[in-house]
């Protein structure tokens, strides 16, 4: 199914289902879709500008939390250039904290 007429690369999944998230001309673009009884898309809207993140199509540089609620992407600098620091990723974040509190 063709999903935009403006073009569009990068796409990615909501984890309900119900969205398909891609990026359009100068936006993150959502569009509803609905699968059952047969695929139907629906509205299409743009949610931000894409003006300082990176994209190296085709593939995404970017996801969706779990909860479909927020984007974790990459910023670059006004040089076009990826912006660098850490990233902390702390598994069990629970069971960590009740170590540390609970002594």
């Amino acid at each position: 199914w063709q999903i935009s007429v403006r073009g569009g690369t990068a796409p990615v999944w909501a984890h309900s289902g119900q969205q398909l998230f891609y990026w359009g001309e100068r936006a993150v673009v959502v569009m509803d879709v609905r699968t059952d009884p047969t695929f139907a898309r629906g509205e299409t809207r743009e949610l931000f500008s894409t003006q300082g993140y990176e994209n190296t199509n085709p593939h995404a540089q970017y996801d969706l939390t779990a909860d479909d609620q927020r984007f974790v992407m990459i910023r670059t600098t006004a040089l076009g250039r990826t912006v660098t620091g850490d990233l902390i990723l702390i598994e069990n974040f629970v069971e960590e904290l009740k170590a540390k509190v609970v002594k």
